[in-house]
């Protein structure tokens, strides 16, 4: 293989990170029972989600794109409706 010292040690890598996120959430205190919640630092992993600098507004953007059509669809069938049932 033309590449196999680089691909076997991304392997290597990845398991050692694996690895490490293993040993990590072990550390991690058990809670007893289920009304005590864990604090807020245990629950956000801030290393797992990295941003770049336009991902939020394409997010903000894709969930308009997405949720403004269909909230006019929705009013569309209201109107019509309202509309058959009186007559109009």
């Amino acid at each position: 293989m033309l590449l196999q010292r680089k691909v076997r040690r991304a392997f290597d890598w990845q398991k050692e990170q694996a690895s490490q996120r293993e040993a990590e959430s072990k550390k991690k205190p058990e809670y007893e029972t289920s009304d005590e919640l864990p604090p807020m630092e245990d629950l956000i992993e801030k290393d797992d989600v990295m941003l770049e600098k336009g991902d939020l507004s394409a997010m903000i953007f894709s969930a308009l794109i997405t949720i403004v059509p269909a909230c006019l669809l929705v009013l569309l069938v209201i109107v019509l409706v309202v509309w058959f049932a009186l007559g109009l």
